[in-house]
C-alpha cells in the first residue's frame, strides 16, 4: 500500500498515511487515524507537565512534597520512596470490566483512584527535589533532561552541565539561553549551533570560537556580525559589548534585526535518509516529525531518540525501543499502544504509570506483573479472551487507536507542554471540557529591590544578591536568581535578567518552531551552481510559516549561501 489521503476530524485538513505508519496500525490492527499529526501531538501534550510545581501532602506517609499535579487534580499523590515501596498494592484497586460501558471511561475511573507518583524521576538523581522528567541527574532545579549536572531552568537539555536557560541542549557545558544547540561550551544566546564556544549571540553555526552576533558561519575564529577581526580588535569589542546591561541591550536588538536579514535553512536534517520535518539526525524513513536521532521509521513524532524504530506518533521516548503508536514519555518499551508514562515494558496498551510489566490493558500504577487489566489479574489465557473482546468493543467505540482525550488529563491544560506550542484561551479551553489552572502559584508586591537599583554590571552584583526578591518586569511575579544561575551569569559576564525564568522561557520558545509542516518554494533567487536560473523552484516542507518574513532557502541555495 501507497499514500493514503485522510481529513482530519478536528479541523477538515488532509493529512496522509505513508505505508511505514501502515505497517504499525497493522501490528496493533488499528483503523485509520481520525486526527492530524497535529492535532494527534496535541492531545498527547496534554498529558506532559513540564516545569508547573505544586506543594501537596503524600497520601501515605504526609509529609510535604513537591508534585506535578496541583491540588485540584483529580490525581492521588505519593512521594516517591512511598510509590516505590511495598507499602501499598496496586491491585487492590481492580476492576472488573463492563462491556456496556466505554472502555476509556472505566480507566479514567481507576485513574482517579490509584496513585501516581509526584514527579518524574527516573534512575539515580541527586540534588533534584525541584526538578520533573528527570533522568539520573545531579544538582537540577527546575530542569528536565538526561544525565546532566548542575542545569538551572533547562528544559530538554541532555548530557549536559552548568547550564541556565537553556532549551533542547545535547552535550553542553556553560551555556546560558541556548536553544538546539549541540557540543558547545561557554557561550550564551546560541540558537542551532553546534561545536562552538565562547561565542555570544550567533545563530546557524558550526566549529566557531570567540564569535559574536555572526550567522551561519561555520570553522571560523574572532568573527564580529560575520566580519573577521584580529584577536585583538575582536577583545577589544567584546569587552565593549559585556560592560554593562545598556551595551548588551543594544548588542541584543542589533542581532535580531542582522539575523533577520540573513536566510536560514528550511530544516536541520542531517546524516539520514528520506526524512521530513525537522532537527533529524542521524536517522532513516522518518516523516513529518521532529527532534528524531538515531531512530528508524518514525512517523508524526516528536523527540524520539536512541535507538527506537518502527514508532507512529509518538512523544518524548528516549533509549531504546519498538512498535509504539500513539503514545508519551516511553524510555525502554516495545509493542505499545495509547499508553503513557511507561519503563521497562512491552505489550501494554491504555496503560500509565507502570514499569517492569508486560501484557497490561487498561492499567495505572502496575510494577512488575503480566496479564492484568484494569489492575485485575488474570492468566494468560484469561487475559488472551478478554482483551480480545475489549478491543472489539473499543473499535466500536472509535476508541480503540486513539489517544486518551484531553477532558481525562491530569493537568490543567496551561500546566501542560501542549498550551506552550498551541496555546488556547482559558474559556475556549473550558468550552471542550478541559481542566484549566486558575492558580499557578507566585506571589506578588514583596520585591526586596527595585529594577533601577540592580547593578547593570554583573561584576558589581555581590554573592549575597540571590537572598533578594526581584519583580518580573513582564508578569510582575517575585523571583529569585539562584546560586548557579548567579555563578553562571558572572562566568559569562551577563547582566542580572529583569524577567522572571517563565517569561523568559516564553521569549525563547520565539527562536524555537511549533512542530507543525507548511509547503514553501525556495526564496533563493541568487544566480549560483544550484540552481540555472534566476529563482530556485525547489519545493520542501518547512515549520516556518508562509505568513513569516524569513527568506527560507532549500539545503543546496542555503550551503552554496553560506559558503
Amino acid at each position: 500500500m501507497g499514500k493514503l489521503d485522510l481529513n482530519c476530524r478536528e479541523c477538515g485538513e488532509q493529512f496522509v498515511l505513508h505505508s511505514g505508519d501502515r505497517k504499525i496500525l497493522d501490528y496493533f490492527d488499528a483503523p485509520n487515524p481520525t486526527l492530524c499529526g497535529v492535532h494527534s501531538l496535541q492531545r498527547r501534550l496534554a498529558f506532559r507537565n513540564e516545569c508547573h510545581l505544586y506543594r501537596r501532602l503524600c497520601e501515605l506517609c504526609g509529609k510535604e512534597i513537591l508534585a506535578m499535579y496541583s491540588s485540584r487534580s483529580y490525581v492521588h499523590v505519593y512521594c516517591h520512596d512511598c510509590w516505590y515501596s511495598d507499602q501499598w498494592d496496586a491491585l487492590s484497586y481492580a476492576q472488573d470490566y463492563d462491556p456496556s460501558r466505554s472502555f476509556i471511561d472505566q480507566w479514567y475511573e481507576l485513574a482517579r483512584a490509584v496513585p501516581h507518583f509526584n514527579l518524574w524521576q527516573v534512575g539515580t538523581n541527586t540534588g533534584c527535589g525541584y526538578s520533573n522528567y528527570i533522568f539520573s541527574s545531579k544538582d537540577c532545579y527546575l530542569s528536565s533532561g538526561v544525565q546532566s549536572e548542575g542545569l538551572v531552568y533547562c528544559r530538554n537539555t541532555d548530557y549536559s552541565r552548568d547550564c541556565t536557560d537553556c532549551f533542547n541542549a545535547l552535550k553542553c557545558e556553560l551555556l546560558y539561553d541556548c536553544v538546539n544547540s549541540a557540543n558547545s561550551y561557554e557561550s550564551a544566546f546560541l540558537t542551532r549551533c553546534e561545536k562552538c564556544t565562547n561565542c555570544y549571540f550567533c545563530r546557524d553555526s558550526q566549529d566557531c570560537q570567540q564569535c559574536f552576533g555572526c550567522v551561519s558561519i561555520h570553522h571560523k575564529q574572532y568573527c564580529w556580525y560575520d566580519e573577521q577581526l584580529s584577536q585583538e580588535e575582536y577583545e577589544r569589542r567584546l569587552e565593549s559589548a559585556l560592560k554593562d546591561r545598556e551595551s548588551f541591550e543594544i548588542h541584543r536588538n542589533k542581532f535580531e534585526e542582522f539575523s533577520k536579514s540573513l536566510p536560514v535553512e528550511y530544516a536541520t536534517i542531517r546524516t539520514s535518509e528520506d526524512a521530513t520535518g525537522d532537527e533529524i539526525l542521524h536517522s532513516k524513513s522518518v516523516r513529518n516529525s521532529f527532534f528524531i536521532t538515531d531512530a528508524e521509521n518514525i512517523g508524526d513524532s516528536y523527540r524520539v531518540a536512541y535507538g527506537y524504530k518502527d514508532v507512529y506518533r509518538m512523544s518524548y521516548g528516549g533509549i531504546d525501543g519498538q512498535i509504539i503508536y500513539e503514545s508519551l514519555a516511553m524510555p525502554h518499551n516495545s509493542s505499545c499502544i495509547g499508553s503513557f508514562s511507561l519503563g521497562d515494558s512491552s505489550f501494554l496498551s491504555y496503560s500509565c504509570f507502570s514499569f517492569n510489566s508486560q501484557h497490561l490493558l487498561g492499567c495505572v500504577g502496575i510494577r512488575k506483573k503480566s496479564h492484568c487489566i484494569l489492575n485485575k489479574q488474570y492468566t494468560e489465557s484469561q487475559f488472551d479472551s478478554l482483551k480480545k473482546q475489549i478491543v472489539s468493543d473499543m473499535k466500536e467505540r472509535g476508541e480503540w487507536g486513539e489517544f486518551f482525550p484531553q477532558k481525562y488529563s491530569p493537568f490543567g491544560y496551561n500546566d501542560s507542554v501542549a498550551y506552550e506550542f498551541f496555546e488556547m484561551r482559558r474559556d475556549e479551553a473550558l468550552s471542550r471540557n478541559w481542566q484549566w489552572e486558575d492558580d499557578q502559584g507566585g506571589v506578588t508586591g514583596k520585591e526586596t529591590i527595585q529594577s533601577e537599583h540592580i547593578a547593570p554590571c554583573i561584576a558589581a552584583v555581590p554573592e549575597s544578591f540571590t537572598k533578594e526578591l526581584l519583580r518580573c518586569s513582564v508578569c510582575t511575579l517575585n523571583y529569585r536568581i539562584q546560586k548557579k544561575e548567579l555563578v553562571h551569569l558572572k562566568k559569562l559576564r551577563i547582566p542580572i535578567p529583569l524577567e522572571c525564568h517563565s517569561c523568559r522561557f516564553k521569549k525563547r520558545m520565539r527562536r524555537f518552531f511549533i512542530p507543525r509542516l507548511f509547503e514553501r518554494e525556495c526564496m533563493c533567487d541568487d544566480r549560483h551552481s544550484a540552481h540555472d536560473g534566476m529563482k530556485c523552484t525547489a519545493i520542501f516542507q518547512t515549520t516556518y510559516r508562509p505568513s513569516e518574513k524569513d527568506s527560507v532557502y532549500c539545503a543546496a541555495c542555503y550551503q552554496e549561501c553560506i559558503h
